[in-house]
């Protein structure tokens, strides 16, 4: 009798697979129905990079139903898809941030599969990801002399962007500065053509002496 109850408690909360649609539906079923509801609201370049997770996806969990896609079978996917080679990098494995991704993919279409009662749970969501910031080249901070050396060679109208870059306040603001003041309209620059055309001219007047 208390069996029972626990069993029945279980089929409440939606954890005892009994009579669930995914028990029948296959991972390729799933990834079709996942294109028909999420590709029309996107552009073509997200699109592109959907059909690439889902091409790796299907080549691993092609031929399961949706009840069999445990959280163990979604770690043997990370952790096979990290050995494979990079086509773009000879001689290295597929980056931690590639991999992490697909796996994000594979939640959504899983989320999807328990918005349709298909499963009662997203086994992909218990998977640990990679740490991606251990894979990121190590950023050397410029000591106080490159910095000083870097401005003193700097034109009048870079040294306001350049600033904001090395000391990292807003690198989007910097990048704007830079590019502004670069621009011929700008009076930073027409300022700088100006005191050029200034000391230019001294210099000619002093050699004419």
């Amino acid at each position: 009798m208390r069996i029972w109850k626990a069993r029945e408690s279980e089929i409440a909360l939606g954890k005892f697979k009994v009579g669930w649609p995914g028990k029948r539906i296959k991972f390729e079923e799933l990834c079709d129905q996942f294109e028909r509801s999420h590709f029309a609201g996107i552009s073509e370049g997200t699109i592109k990079g959907y059909r690439a997770y889902l091409k790796h996806l299907k080549a691993f969990f092609g031929g399961f139903v949706l009840t069999n896609i445990t959280t163990k079978l979604v770690e043997e996917y990370r952790d096979h898809r990290r050995q494979q080679p990079s086509l773009r990098y000879k001689g290295r494995t597929l980056k931690g941030a590639t991999v992490n991704r697909e796996l994000e993919c594979l939640t959504c279409l899983l989320d999807l599969a328990v918005r349709r009662q298909c499963i009662p749970e997203n086994s992909a969501r218990a998977v640990k990801h990679f740490n991606e910031l251990r894979e990121r080249p190590y950023k050397q901070m410029l000591t106080l002399d490159q910095e000083n050396r870097i401005l003193s060679a700097a034109s009048p109208h870079l040294r306001v962007g350049i600033i904001l870059l090395v000391r990292n306040i807003n690198p989007c603001l910097a990048f704007s500065v830079i590019l502004l003041s670069s621009t011929k309209k700008h009076p930073l620059y027409a300022r700088q053509r100006k005191q050029r055309g200034l000391a230019g001219g001294a210099e000619e007047s002093r050699d004419v002496k």
